[in-house]
Protein backbone atom coordinates (compact mmCIF):
# COMPACT_ATOMS: atom_id res chain seq x y z
CA UNK A 1 0.00 0.00 0.00
CA UNK A 2 3.00 2.40 1.02
CA UNK A 3 4.46 1.67 -2.41
CA UNK A 4 1.50 2.38 -4.72
CA UNK A 5 0.63 5.88 -2.64
CA UNK A 6 4.06 6.41 -3.45
CA UNK A 7 3.87 5.91 -7.23
CA UNK A 8 1.12 7.86 -7.23
CA UNK A 9 2.44 10.97 -5.75
CA UNK A 10 5.47 10.22 -8.15
CA UNK A 11 3.28 10.31 -11.17
CA UNK A 12 1.44 13.25 -10.38
CA UNK A 13 4.91 15.00 -9.39
CA UNK A 14 5.81 13.97 -12.93
CA UNK A 15 3.06 15.07 -14.58
CA UNK A 16 2.56 18.42 -13.08
CA UNK A 17 6.03 19.31 -13.67
CA UNK A 18 6.32 18.43 -17.21
CA UNK A 19 3.60 20.59 -17.46
CA UNK A 20 4.87 23.14 -16.10
CA UNK A 21 8.06 22.95 -18.75
CA UNK A 22 6.04 22.73 -22.04
CA UNK A 23 3.92 26.13 -21.64
CA UNK A 24 4.53 28.50 -24.32
CA UNK A 25 6.41 31.42 -24.08
CA UNK A 26 4.84 34.33 -24.63
CA UNK A 27 5.38 37.05 -27.30
CA UNK A 28 7.72 39.52 -24.64
CA UNK A 29 10.23 37.10 -23.94
CA UNK A 30 10.56 36.17 -27.48
CA UNK A 31 11.42 39.96 -28.64
CA UNK A 32 13.50 40.08 -25.68
CA UNK A 33 15.70 37.70 -26.99
CA UNK A 34 15.62 38.59 -30.13
CA UNK A 35 17.26 41.76 -29.43
CA UNK A 36 19.88 40.32 -27.60
CA UNK A 37 20.60 38.46 -30.45
CA UNK A 38 20.98 41.95 -31.91
CA UNK A 39 23.03 43.25 -29.73
CA UNK A 40 25.49 40.53 -29.91
CA UNK A 41 26.44 41.65 -32.99
CA UNK A 42 28.11 44.88 -32.27
CA UNK A 43 30.19 43.88 -29.43
CA UNK A 44 33.64 44.67 -29.89
CA UNK A 45 36.35 41.72 -30.27
CA UNK A 46 37.90 41.23 -27.08
CA UNK A 47 41.34 42.26 -26.53
CA UNK A 48 43.71 39.21 -25.36
CA UNK A 49 46.56 40.44 -24.50
CA UNK A 50 46.08 43.87 -22.75
CA UNK A 51 48.61 46.40 -21.29
CA UNK A 52 47.17 49.70 -19.58
CA UNK A 53 49.51 53.03 -19.81
CA UNK A 54 49.95 55.39 -17.06
CA UNK A 55 46.87 57.01 -17.71
CA UNK A 56 44.41 53.86 -18.17
CA UNK A 57 46.34 52.18 -14.69
CA UNK A 58 45.40 55.36 -13.03
CA UNK A 59 41.53 55.13 -13.82
CA UNK A 60 41.47 51.55 -13.62
CA UNK A 61 42.76 52.19 -9.61
CA UNK A 62 39.59 54.47 -9.66
CA UNK A 63 37.17 52.02 -10.86
CA UNK A 64 37.91 49.49 -8.61
CA UNK A 65 38.10 51.82 -5.52
CA UNK A 66 34.34 52.63 -6.51
CA UNK A 67 33.47 49.22 -7.17
CA UNK A 68 34.81 46.21 -4.88
CA UNK A 69 33.65 48.11 -1.57
CA UNK A 70 30.09 48.58 -2.77
CA UNK A 71 29.92 44.56 -4.16
CA UNK A 72 28.77 43.29 -0.65
CA UNK A 73 27.08 44.75 2.68
CA UNK A 74 29.43 45.18 5.80
CA UNK A 75 28.90 42.46 7.75
CA UNK A 76 28.65 39.69 4.69
CA UNK A 77 30.68 36.36 5.32
CA UNK A 78 32.58 36.60 1.61
CA UNK A 79 35.83 34.36 2.54
CA UNK A 80 34.80 32.01 -0.11
CA UNK A 81 34.92 35.03 -3.03
CA UNK A 82 38.06 35.93 -1.57
CA UNK A 83 40.84 36.40 -4.61
CA UNK A 84 37.63 35.65 -7.26
CA UNK A 85 37.71 38.54 -10.16
CA UNK A 86 35.62 39.85 -12.91
CA UNK A 87 37.26 41.35 -16.00
CA UNK A 88 35.24 44.12 -17.73
CA UNK A 89 35.89 45.43 -21.42
CA UNK A 90 35.15 48.94 -21.77
CA UNK A 91 34.45 51.34 -25.01
CA UNK A 92 35.37 54.80 -24.83
CA UNK A 93 33.90 56.78 -27.93
CA UNK A 94 35.60 60.40 -29.34
CA UNK A 95 33.42 61.96 -26.38
CA UNK A 96 34.38 59.55 -23.43
CA UNK A 97 31.32 57.47 -23.03
CA UNK A 98 31.38 54.00 -22.59
CA UNK A 99 29.55 53.16 -26.27
CA UNK A 100 30.33 49.04 -25.22
CA UNK A 101 30.78 46.72 -22.07
CA UNK A 102 31.34 43.67 -21.76
CA UNK A 103 32.47 40.60 -19.16
CA UNK A 104 35.43 39.06 -20.27
CA UNK A 105 36.12 36.95 -17.72
CA UNK A 106 32.94 36.64 -15.20
CA UNK A 107 32.71 34.93 -12.28
CA UNK A 108 28.63 34.79 -11.81
CA UNK A 109 25.77 35.98 -13.94
CA UNK A 110 24.31 37.96 -11.00
CA UNK A 111 27.92 39.52 -9.79
CA UNK A 112 28.76 39.91 -13.44
CA UNK A 113 25.48 42.51 -13.47
CA UNK A 114 26.25 44.13 -10.24
CA UNK A 115 29.61 44.73 -11.14
CA UNK A 116 28.75 46.39 -14.69
CA UNK A 117 26.08 48.79 -12.92
CA UNK A 118 28.65 49.69 -10.46
CA UNK A 119 31.02 50.85 -13.28
CA UNK A 120 27.86 52.61 -15.15
CA UNK A 121 27.55 54.32 -11.75
CA UNK A 122 31.32 55.08 -11.41
CA UNK A 123 30.43 56.94 -14.85
CA UNK A 124 27.65 58.74 -14.18
CA UNK A 125 29.26 60.07 -10.86
CA UNK A 126 32.85 60.35 -12.23
CA UNK A 127 32.44 60.79 -15.79
CA UNK A 128 35.34 58.81 -17.46
CA UNK A 129 35.01 61.90 -20.27
CA UNK A 130 36.70 63.87 -17.61
CA UNK A 131 39.63 61.27 -17.52
CA UNK A 132 42.37 61.97 -19.29
CA UNK A 133 42.47 58.74 -21.22
CA UNK A 134 43.39 58.63 -25.29
CA UNK A 135 40.07 58.59 -27.16
CA UNK A 136 38.60 56.11 -28.54
CA UNK A 137 39.56 53.62 -26.53
CA UNK A 138 39.51 50.33 -24.82
CA UNK A 139 40.42 49.50 -21.68
CA UNK A 140 39.83 46.23 -19.16
CA UNK A 141 39.43 46.34 -15.49
CA UNK A 142 39.92 43.30 -13.62
CA UNK A 143 37.63 43.80 -10.30
CA UNK A 144 38.30 42.23 -7.40
CA UNK A 145 35.03 40.58 -5.89
CA UNK A 146 36.08 41.24 -2.05
CA UNK A 147 38.95 43.76 -0.99
CA UNK A 148 41.44 42.88 1.18
CA UNK A 149 40.21 41.45 4.66
CA UNK A 150 42.26 42.60 7.58
CA UNK A 151 42.39 40.16 10.87
CA UNK A 152 42.53 41.89 14.16
CA UNK A 153 44.43 40.11 17.04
Amino acid sequence: MKGLIITLVSIMAFTFSTSLNAQMAKSSKLVAIEKTNDSASEEVAILQDFKANKTQRRVIKKIKKFVTPKMFAKGVRTTALEGKTVTVQLSLDANGAITNMQIVKGFEDSLDAKVMNFIKEYDSKNPLANSKLDRPAIIQVEVPLVGRTQYMN
